[in-house]
């Protein structure tokens, strides 16, 4: 039963693995607490906004202007884009939204990036997957070198 008139000094010189144990949670639910302060902040940062924010796919580029989350724009050259299931290429038109799995992966990235678009647009994978395809087709007829 906790006491409000607790004396820590005599809780330090008599049962100091008490003492010890209880600094130590008490450390640690202060450092949750940061962490968390420091992630709510970040999205109240991106409710409140007020410069551009937006993911703009383009031919030459994948531009990701994500507010307090930061702003990257990535070269479609150093872009590896791609489905994770083999298939035929020639198939791609008639495979419905809902079975292809998509990545697009840049080496700078430590996530996939249709992952973070997914995430901030709100968009569902089968929607994703339908907006991605003209540039599935870019990057697969040039892997195949048509």
């Amino acid at each position: 039963i906790w006491q409000r008139n607790l004396n820590w000094e005599l809780l330090w010189h008599a049962h100091r693995a008490t003492f010890l144990a209880l600094s130590v949670f008490f450390l640690g639910l202060a450092a949750i607490a940061a962490v968390l302060l420091i992630i709510c902040i970040r999205w109240l940062l991106l409710a409140c906004w007020t410069a551009e924010l937006g993911i703009e796919i383009s031919s030459q580029t994948v531009s990701l202007k994500l507010g307090p989350f930061g702003r990257r724009t990535y070269d479609w050259s150093d872009i590896e884009m791609g489905i994770e299931q083999d298939f035929d290429v020639e198939l791609l038109d008639r495979i419905p939204d809902d079975a292809i799995v998509t990545f697009m992966r840049h080496p700078d990235s430590n996530e996939d990036l249709l992952l973070r678009v997914q995430r901030f647009a709100g968009l569902e994978t089968e929607r994703l997957t339908s907006l991605m395809r003209p540039y599935l087709k870019w990057t697969s007829s040039e892997i195949s070198g048509r």
